[in-house]
């Protein structure tokens, strides 16, 4: 028997031994607020000072009222933040001042977890507000802040949270490799009124991300939500599955002192970045943006971006039932705004989808050159898009900063080329359908399948400079406010299929028209097939073919002229 005790004994202190510090010490504490005396910035590093990646720390505001934080507050250890209720409980954030004993920042963040890849952190920050000091200025012009920022911490939740940043280079939330997360019923507001700083930024490696039901007010340049980067990377690709960003409000508005013409380059985007190394790159599946809706009231060049590069690769990125309205600015500045912006480096050319998605166009969008500055979706890379059950509505025809009439470019495309292909959709106060031009030309190839769509107003499709065109129209309803209702030029060579289609035109109607001084002949129709269409405002199949001279493999037949 005492031999066993002591084989007991000995087992035990080898197990201790085995343990680190912190696991061995694990505890739950739970820190109220009220009871903490003097500086709380000052106490709250003191009590955090002594917790491992064991323990657990609720930190409670536990009385109605309103707190001061004057510099970072780090934990190394699981933490719950919680108040009486975002009414009830305000930690307001004050810029502050090193003295004796006391560093305000060490870090350039507020409140920091941060944790290693091997032993995450759980986060829960709820039932509280927590704003920034009203001041005069911009806080932090080039030495931008955090109002929250957290390193490699899974599970993350963040709910009835309300934060508000005005006039300062500052970000509420920034989560870095950050998994398992959620934000939820949440009131987040970034009023920089500068040029950097954003609401929610979440970087690197991630999965089972759920943004959802939050409110989003914005003003200044720097995403309001951003997926992107590998700022926290590990070992070889980047993982990101299971995201859904669902059902929240977005707002773009000056509510403050903001100049009008301050410009947001991009409001939400989903990208690894160009500093990724080359080697690395991020493997994406089941990114689910949806059901949102953005209420757009200021200058922007694009309201969403997605880009994914060389070595990206991704599965079921689906842009679904989403609302986007552009009301007008009170602004001469012109600017080019594009609604969707999609890059696609990757050679495996995996569909992206956007389904069901309502735009509503109010504002006067006028380039730097005078002609309209409205995009609805732009193509990079050589990108391929399912656009579907879709609708867009420019009410804006005319602005005071131009004579030329204005109206929405639905597609464009980069010197890449791309595809699109549009099915059942609606699209109403059109400049153009698409803008078939960049730059020196287009070298990669441009395919456009659309079938069963609506399209009303300007819908010539405008080439210049591009070596191929596949043009495949089933089925659609062309309301065109033209004559040249559909090509205006051709590629050096591609093909056109027009059938089944119903075209309406004032008169005079052409299929292709020929402004420019080059060639005609030199636009090789490798096939032309115009079957079975019904023309009102074209005379006979001679003025709709007139301009279209050389033509390889010809069909055209069973068309009704009115």
């Amino acid at each position: 028997m005492k031999k066993a005790i002591m084989l007991l004994s000995v087992m035990c202190v080898a197990v201790s031994l085995l343990l680190l510090p912190s696991q061995v010490a694990a505890s739950t504490v739970t820190l109220r607020v009220s009871q903490l005396q003097g500086n709380l910035t000052a106490a709250l590093r003191e009590r955090a000072a002594h917790l491992g990646p064991a323990d657990h720390l609720v930190l409670y505001f536990d009385r109605a009222g309103t707190f001061t934080i004057e510099g970072t507050v780090e934990f190394a250890c699981n933490v719950e933040i919680k108040g009486l209720g975002v009414k009830k409980t305000t930690v307001v954030l004050d810029n502050g001042t090193d003295r004796a004993g006391f560093k305000a920042f060490f870090d350039d963040t507020f409140f920091k977890v941060s944790a290693s890849t091997s032993q995450p952190l759980a986060v829960s920050i709820h039932d509280i507000s927590v704003k920034l000091k009203d001041h005069n200025g911009i806080w932090w012009d080039g030495a931008e802040k955090y109002a929250f920022k957290l390193c490699n911490c899974a599970p993350v939740s963040i709910e009835r949270f309300n934060c508000t940043l005005r006039n300062a280079v500052c970000t509420n939330v920034d989560l870095r490799a950050c998994s398992n997360v959620t934000v939820r019923n949440c009131t987040l507001t970034n009023y920089n009124n500068c040029t950097t700083g954003g609401v929610l930024w979440l970087r690197g490696q991630m999965h089972d991300i759920d943004i959802s039901a939050n409110t989003f007010y914005k003003y200044g340049n720097d995403e309001c939500v951003a997926l992107f980067g590998a700022d926290a990377p590990v070992p070889g690709d980047i993982k990101r599955y299971n995201i859904k960003v669902a059902d929240n409000d977005f707002y773009y508005v000056n509510r403050g002192n903001g100049p009008a013409d301050l410009v947001n380059g991009v409001f939400f985007t989903y990208y690894v970045g160009t500093s990724t190394p080359a080697t690395v790159g991020c493997a994406s599946s089941n990114v689910d943006i949806s059901g949102n809706r953005f209420y757009m009231q200021g200058l922007c060049h694009t309201i969403m971006g997605i880009t994914f590069s060389e070595r990206d690769t991704h599965d079921n990125v689906v842009i679904a039932n989403n609302y986007i309205e552009n009301s007008p600015v009170a602004s001469d500045q012109k600017i080019r705004h594009c609604d969707y912006e999609v890059t696609d480096l990757n050679a495996a050319r995996i569909p992206i989808t956007f389904s069901g998605n309502t735009t509503v166009n109010n504002a006067a969008f006028v380039a730097p050159w005078g002609a309209s500055g409205y995009c609805h979706l732009m193509v990079h890379g050589g990108a391929i898009v399912d656009l579907g059950k879709s609708s867009l509505t420019d009410n804006v025809a005319t602005s005071s900063l131009t004579t030329q009439r204005l109206g929405c470019r639905l597609l464009s495309f980069d010197n890449a080329g791309g595809t699109v292909n549009m099915t059942g959709n609606s699209f109403s106060g059109l400049g153009m359908l698409a803008s078939i031009d960049y730059g020196d030309g287009i070298d990669g190839k441009v395919t456009i399948n659309a079938d069963s769509n609506v399209f009303t107003g300007d819908t010539r499709i405008y080439c210049r400079n591009v070596k191929t065109v596949d043009l495949n129209f089933v089925g659609n309803t062309f309301n065109s406010t033209t004559s040249n209702f559909f090509l205006q030029e051709f590629a050096q060579q591609g093909s056109l299929v027009f059938d089944g289609n119903m075209v309406n035109t004032p008169g005079n109607g052409q299929l292709m028209t020929h402004w420019d001084n080059n060639d005609k002949a030199a636009r090789r129709f490798n096939k032309l097939q115009v079957r079975n269409n019904v023309f009102t405002g074209v005379d006979g199949e001679r003025t709709l073919l007139q301009p279209i001279t050389n033509v390889r493999s010809r069909s055209v037949a069973g068309n009704v002229y009115r």
